[in-house]
C-alpha cells in the first residue's frame, strides 16, 4: 500500500524512531469543488498497515468536517490490512476539539490515550472511542 510503500522509504533510524502517529482534529470532510457535496479523504487511513507507526484519530462528534462512521470504517479497513489505528472522540468537540461538554474524566481519557499513542502503546484495534 502507498503507506507502507512510504515507511520503506525512510531510514530505518526514523522509522523506529516513530512510535506512533496523533491526528488531531483529522479533517475527513472535504466540499467539492464549486461548493458541491463533501468528499470523504480516507485514503491515507485506508491504506495503513502493518509496516505503518500505530495512529490515533482524535475527532470531536460536532465537528462537520468529520463523519465518525467513515472515520471508524476507514479504521477497520485499515486494521484489516495489519494497521494499528484507534479513535478517541471528544464528545461536543467541534473541528478545534473544544467542547462544552468537557469534563475532567474526559480530558483525562483523552490525555491518557494520547500518551499511549506516543509512548508507543498499543493504540487499539480500530473504532473505539470515550
Amino acid at each position: 500500500a502507498a503507506a507502507d510503500a512510504a515507511a520503506d522509504m525512510l531510514p530505518p533510524h526514523v522509522r523506529r524512531a516513530i512510535c506512533g502517529v496523533v491526528a488531531l482534529g483529522y479533517p475527513l470532510l472535504r466540499r467539492a469543488a464549486g461548493g458541491g457535496a463533501y468528499e470523504v479523504r480516507d485514503a491515507p487511513i485506508r491504506a495503513l498497515g502493518g509496516k505503518s507507526p500505530p495512529l490515533l484519530l482524535v475527532c470531536g462528534d460536532a465537528d462537520p468536517h468529520c463523519d465518525l462512521d467513515a472515520v471508524r470504517a476507514a479504521s477497520e479497513a485499515a486494521v484489516a490490512r495489519g494497521g494499528e489505528v484507534a479513535v478517541h472522540v471528544v464528545r461536543g468537540g467541534d473541528a478545534k476539539l473544544a467542547s462544552k461538554l468537557a469534563t475532567p474524566a474526559s480530558e483525562e481519557a483523552l490525555d491518557e490515550a494520547i500518551a499511549a499513542a506516543v509512548r508507543g502503546a498499543d493504540v487499539g484495534r480500530g473504532g473505539g472511542g470515550s
